[in-house]
């Protein structure tokens, strides 16, 4: 009976899929190339870092960033050092240093930005 039991559960463990580890924090390196590429693409590009969030408000601090060149409304896509787009967001206040970006809830295959993930906004 124990062995059958044992058997059930470890059959259970091998179906669900594992997880995906969890992007360390963007670097200064990636960036500087983060940065060069969007703008590259799209002169109007900017690239922010999350510095805080609230999980239970979904809301997320992003500085590193011209704040003068936002204005509440503009949207941002949020990823992590790897490039992997995570959510997207809204600007709901433009500080003197940082943005305050509403962002959408993570679907199941997705997590909810993080301090050191990237924040972009693209116009085109």
């Amino acid at each position: 009976m124990i062995a059958a039991l044992l058997a059930v559960i470890l059959g259970l463990s091998a179906c669900q899929p594992a997880s995906e580890p969890i992007a360390p924090p963007v670097t200064p390196a990636q960036l500087a190339h983060l940065r060069e590429s969007y703008r590259k693409a799209d002169p109007e590009a900017r690239v922010g870092v999350v510095t805080t969030v609230l999980p239970g408000s979904n809301l997320a601090a992003v500085g590193s960033v011209p704040v003068a060149d936002f204005t509440p409304g503009d949207v941002v896509t949020f990823m992590d050092s790897n490039g992997k787009v995570l959510v997207l967001g809204t600007v709901e206040a433009v500080n003197a240093n940082s943005l305050t970006v509403k962002y959408e809830k993570p679907d199941p295959k997705s997590r909810a930005p993080m301090a050191g993930d990237v924040a972009v906004r693209a116009i085109h």
